[in-house]
């Protein structure tokens, strides 16, 4: 069913929800992960951008992040992310040349997005093929204080009291098998949005190679910038095609409205990449 929630989406389930357009260009498709706990009045201007500018053709698929998911059992997140890796599916039977885009928007978006790749893969040794990768304010291995204030910051202020008991008594279990020796999943979050196995885009020397394009600024409180170059540093080591725009003055996923020119001419860019021809997953 169609929801005010955002206007023209289809509600998949309480996160996941699909915009179709008129005449759908066949095989296209962006998928937009938001970060956690975004108000619908800020993720509705990425979509704008998309459905007006970008991807006119493209079906949207939004798929949003909540504070629980970032503490909810693999088998929960896996379930509730099913929805979403089924219409990814259901674009790729459409035809041999898919155009797939992600565009992933802080750490929250980014778990979300592992956990579809994860649920897509399941027994299939294929990957998925994608025109690009768009990484906004994202990813890094947060410390317990930024994970934190992450869940917190998303909330209202008059819910923010509340938010941050809640977080302590949920993360401090969480931090304390970290320091046990258990793997932090946003460690694993970083690795796996680089594995070539799980992922295919334009091919290069060496593989297979996806576009990425990562936006980032140095005095986003809520991100270590450094931990995002690193990151693509070490795509760009895999013989990926690497874009950086590092800004010193804006917020945390506050860079399209600072300067939506630039922001809007980058995922242009990764959608006018080509694309490898599709694997069925």
């Amino acid at each position: 069913m169609t929801t005010e929630r955002f206007p023209g989406f289809t509600s998949l389930n309480n996160r996941t929800w699909l915009f179709t357009p008129d005449n759908p260009t066949p095989g296209e498709l962006v998928i937009v992960c938001s970060w956690t706990g975004a108000r619908p009045q800020h993720i509705i201007k990425y979509l704008t951008l998309h459905r007006t500018t970008v991807a006119v053709g493209a079906r949207i698929l939004l798929v949003e992040t909540a504070a629980a998911m970032l503490v909810s059992s693999y088998a929960h997140q896996r379930a509730t992310i099913r929805p979403a890796a089924q219409v990814v599916r259901e674009t790729l039977a459409e035809g041999d040349s898919p155009r797939i885009m992600l565009h992933l928007l802080s750490n929250g978006g980014c778990l979300s997005a592992v956990q579809m790749l994860l649920e897509l893969r399941g027994n299939s040794t294929n990957r998925l093929p994608l025109v690009g990768m768009m990484l906004d304010s994202a990813p890094d291995d947060k410390t317990y204080w930024q994970t934190h204030k992450g869940i917190v910051t998303g909330r209202r202020p008059s819910s923010r009291l509340a938010a941050s008991v809640l977080a302590h008594v949920v993360l401090l279990p969480i931090w304390t098998g970290f320091a046990l020796g258990k793997e932090n999943p946003q460690s694993a979050m970083c690795k796996i949005l680089l594995d070539g196995s799980l992922i295919a885009g334009v091919p290069s020397k060496n593989e297979a190679g996806v576009s990425v394009c990562y936006i980032y600024s140095k005095t986003d409180t809520q991100i270590i910038w450094k931990e995002v170059h690193d990151h693509a540093l070490e795509a760009r080591n895999k013989g990926w095609e690497v874009e950086e725009i590092v800004y010193d003055d804006t917020g945390h996923c506050a860079h399209l409205s600072a300067d939506e020119k630039r922001y809007t001419d980058a995922l242009k860019w990764l959608w006018s990449q080509p694309t490898q021809r599709s694997s069925k997953l």
